[in-house]
Order: structure tokens, then C-alpha cells, then sequence
């Protein structure tokens, strides 16, 4: 088999620079020597299956690479501090007519319904213009026509 010592992030980066770049090695499994979990960022169409071979202190090592349809990287569930179930958070388990029921009593308070007032200087339509700069957008069209129409006047036909 291949040396642990080439089992190191520096030849990793190596066998992924193949193809792109190192994003990530699954470290999770330790048990399985044999083989490791790359994700690599590709540039190819193609699936990866290659052989290709290593040299370490003159001696040579082939090594397979086979690209999976998938991979799901295991993350480890921390438990946080504040472990409250569903149940806690409501007292008990309630029935779906007490959930759904509107009319009873209960704790929340009622959110207050939000009143927009328009103020006292501003009525009328807000959205012509309302940063005024329809007159900066137009300004190259309104020389345009003002050229044109200077134009139209000074050609004179002799009579």
C-alpha cells in the first residue's frame, strides 16, 4: 500500500490540481485506509476515473481516482445549551382543535396594526419622479430634438 506519510493535505492539493482545485477531505472516516474522500472543484464535463501513479523515494505508487455521483459530508451535531422539545415550549401536547381554535383566551399579546400616515407636505402622486431626475434622464433627448427642429427652420428653399 501507499505510505502514510503521502497521506498529507500537500499531496491532496496535488492529486486535485489534476483537475481544479482542493475543497474539501473527508477526515471522518479513519478507519478506512485504503482509500479518502476528496471534493474537488472541477473545470471537467466528464466523470473522473483515472489511474495515475506517485513517486515516493524512488519507489513508484498507483493510485485510482473515481469521481461518485454524490457525497453527503457526515457533520458531527453539537448539543446546544438550550435543549428544549416542543412539548416544553407549550406546556404539553395539544390537540389540533386546541391549536386551531381562535376564539379562546390566550397568553401572546396581539400585535398592534400599523398605521402608515402620509405626511403633511407630501400628497399628491409620489411616483412620477420622485427623486427628480427625469429632467437629467431626458436632457440628451430634449438637445436632440431641440437640434432637429433648428435644423428643419434653417433650410430654406430659394424661390
Amino acid at each position: 500500500g501507499i505510505p502514510f506519510k503521502l497521506w498529507s493535505g500537500h499531496t491532496f492539493n496535488r492529486i486535485a490540481s489534476k483537475w481544479c482545485k482542493l475543497m474539501e477531505v473527508d477526515y471522518y472516516d479513519d478507519t478506512n485506509f485504503h482509500s479518502k474522500r476528496l471534493c474537488i472543484l472541477t473545470k471537467v464535463y466528464q466523470n473522473i476515473l483515472e489511474s495515475f501513479k506517485i513517486v515516493f523515494r524512488g519507489k513508484v505508487y498507483w493510485m485510482r481516482a473515481k469521481e461518485v455521483p454524490g457525497w453527503t459530508p457526515k457533520f458531527t451535531e453539537e448539543e446546544e445549551e438550550d435543549n428544549v422539545s416542543v412539548e416544553d415550549n407549550h406546556g404539553g401536547i395539544h390537540s389540533d382543535k386546541e391549536i386551531n381554535n381562535c376564539n379562546d383566551v390566550s397568553d401572546v399579546e396581539e400585535v398592534p396594526k400599523t398605521c402608515f400616515n402620509v405626511p403633511k407636505g407630501q400628497k399628491g402622486n409620489l411616483s412620477e419622479d420622485p427623486f427628480g431626475i427625469y429632467p437629467l434622464l431626458n436632457k440628451d433627448k430634449n438637445i436632440r430634438e431641440h437640434k432637429i427642429i433648428e435644423e428643419e427652420s434653417s433650410l430654406n428653399h430659394p424661390s
